[in-house]
């Protein structure tokens, strides 16, 4: 799946991010397990992204509770918009109708991250 991944990213313009994602070993950094969250569609239209993101979120903290490592990883889904997307839906045994929400990496990390500083440029307060 990683190379099928890796093969849509490098279609995207910005061939700097594909490189760094390269670097990092690849959309899954080279994780042991992959949690894949598949969603269909609802009414109102969106709905399932918001069921997913709390799905995600439970899972990374449910891992990191009991000392897993674990990333939420929207790059999971770019194995699925390739040519194999469809065998691999096939072969993780979505029911019909349904398409990748999200992934949540699994493992222990090669080395402790530190928080990202926020951009304040990039915030807006509504008061």
């Amino acid at each position: 799946m990683n190379d099928a991944g890796m093969e849509v990213l490098s279609g995207f313009p910005d061939k700097s991010f594909c490189e760094h994602i390269k670097s990092l070993g690849g959309i899954f950094y080279r994780a042991p397990a992959l949690l894949v969250v598949a969603v269909t569609k609802v009414e109102p239209a969106g709905a399932e992204i918001f069921d997913c993101a709390i799905l995600a979120q439970t899972a990374a903290l449910a891992a990191t509770s009991i000392g897993v490592d674990n990333l939420i990883c929207g790059l999971a889904a770019l194995p699925f918009a390739g040519a194999k997307g469809v065998e691999f839906k096939r072969r993780l045994g979505f029911p019909e109708g349904y398409e990748i929400g999200i992934g949540v990496l699994l493992g222990h990390a090669n080395e402790a991250g530190t928080p990202h500083e926020p951009d304040l440029s990039k915030i807006s307060f509504i008061g």
